[in-house]
């Protein structure tokens, strides 16, 4: 019986344990990260400040925060002595826009005549397959 009660109780512990920690989630005040790096400052300068960047890509350092109530993305581009020279502030609306704005920019592959459409969206043409026997076929 004693050991029925010990089990219950660690139970109820660890139970107010996790609901006391979904409680006091705060949201990391990102916006006045965004607000406190400056044009002009130093790839290093925005590192201590933020922490590594989640992605570099050439001059394009980019965080991203994964908040449930609004992702965003901190993007600050770099000149050639790595030096901000713009940053941009994006939330989930902001790139949903901008994504949908890129698909309407490319126009979708069409079909040739006499060639029938694949099984599942982004299965490979026909025209683009290589047939047993042609160089590069495997």
């Amino acid at each position: 019986m004693r050991m029925r009660s010990n089990v219950w109780m660690a139970a109820l512990v660890a139970a107010a344990c996790l609901g006391s920690a979904g409680c006091w989630y705060q949201r990391p005040d990102i916006e006045d990260w965004y607000e406190d790096v400056k044009i002009g400052w130093e790839k290093q300068q925005v590192v201590d400040k933020l922490g590594r960047p989640t992605v570099m890509l050439e001059n394009d350092m980019m965080y991203l925060y994964d908040d449930p109530e609004n992702p965003i993305r901190l993007r600050f581009v770099l000149d050639e002595d790595e030096k901000v020279i713009e940053k941009y502030y994006e939330s989930r609306e902001e790139l949903a826009k901008r994504l949908e704005e890129a698909r309407r920019r490319v126009p979708p592959v069409e079909l040739v005549p006499g060639e029938e459409p694949r099984g599942y969206p982004g299965a490979p043409m026909e025209r683009f397959e290589k047939k047993p026997g042609e160089p590069g076929a495997r």
